[in-house]
């Protein structure tokens, strides 16, 4: 809507193992330096090798 560039990158899970996100803007051309530093998360924080902690059961009510 504002027409300002962005990427999503993983930023670990939550309580239940869902996955959270995190979006970084920048401003108007700055594709290049998004796309570069997402890649440099990626290597040093290593997503690829992260996996979700253990399924925690939720309680839900009987129907």
């Amino acid at each position: 809507m504002l027409g300002w560039p962005g990427v999503n990158v993983p930023a670990g899970f939550v309580e239940g193992g869902l996955p959270v996100g995190a979006q970084l803007l920048g401003p108007a051309n700055s594709e290049p330096l998004l796309l570069s530093l997402a890649a440099q998360l990626e290597a040093e924080l290593r997503w690829h090798e992260s996996s979700p902690p253990e399924r925690v059961a939720l309680d839900s009510p009987a129907a």
